[in-house]
């Protein structure tokens, strides 16, 4: 039993019924013998399925690390959000800030979220698209801090989900089952309401 296994993209050759084993093997290993396992990969599924840790090297340079969870939700820059496969990336300015609840200029678009970042200052906003809820038409009845209608600009299949952008002063895109998006007959054009939580948004200050 070695005391580090150390893979270097492990699944990159195998097809994707193989992968789910290796991955399920992996995963046994590390929990019931206690191997720990340094992996190597490209790939952003195989560090939110396996990763405790993660380390981000771009360029050959280590740019951040920490908790998986962390790392890959709370990126500490724009350039590490976008290497961890965070789909909407917004360059925007606090225009006002109240007891941490911050009113954020995007693009012409104004975003509420949770930052200690003063009014004036220059920020990033990081929305991961399963956190954007998506209703046809004009539908105004959610909780949720930003709300906004666009139209659809394009679905994207990727197995059982798809990927649909949509239009709304600036492109956001959310992530939708197959099936949602037939039932909801989404297709170029389709107007929709968007909703994202305030807590949802991750800032990134400076």
């Amino acid at each position: 039993k070695p005391d580090i296994l150390l893979l270097d993209e492990p699944l990159s050759a195998l097809d994707p019924v193989t992968q789910e084993k290796f991955i399920d093997d992996l995963r046994r290993l590390h929990r019931e013998e206690g191997l720990t396992i340094v992996q190597v990969s490209h790939s952003r599924r195989e560090a939110h399925l396996l990763a405790t840790r993660v380390a981000v090297i771009i360029d050959g340079t280590l740019v951040d690390e920490g908790e998986a969870e962390v790392v890959l939700n709370t990126p500490k820059s724009r350039e590490v959000a976008s290497f961890v496969g965070i789909e909407n990336i917004l360059d925007g300015t606090v225009t006002a800030n109240e007891d941490g609840h911050a009113t954020v200029d995007a693009g012409g678009r104004t975003f509420e979220a949770v930052t200690e970042a003063a009014a004036g200052e220059e920020v990033t906003l990081c929305i991961r698209a399963d956190d954007v809820v998506l209703a046809v038409g004009d539908e105004r009845r959610s909780s949720a801090r930003n709300m906004m209608t666009g139209k659809v600009v394009s679905v994207a299949e990727n197995g059982p989900v798809a990927e649909v952008k949509v239009d709304c002063g600036v492109i956001l895109t959310a992530v939708l089952t197959r099936r949602s998006v037939r039932d909801l007959s989404l297709v170029p054009g389709t107007p929709v309401t968007l909703s994202v939580k305030a807590t949802a948004i991750h800032v990134i200050r400076g």
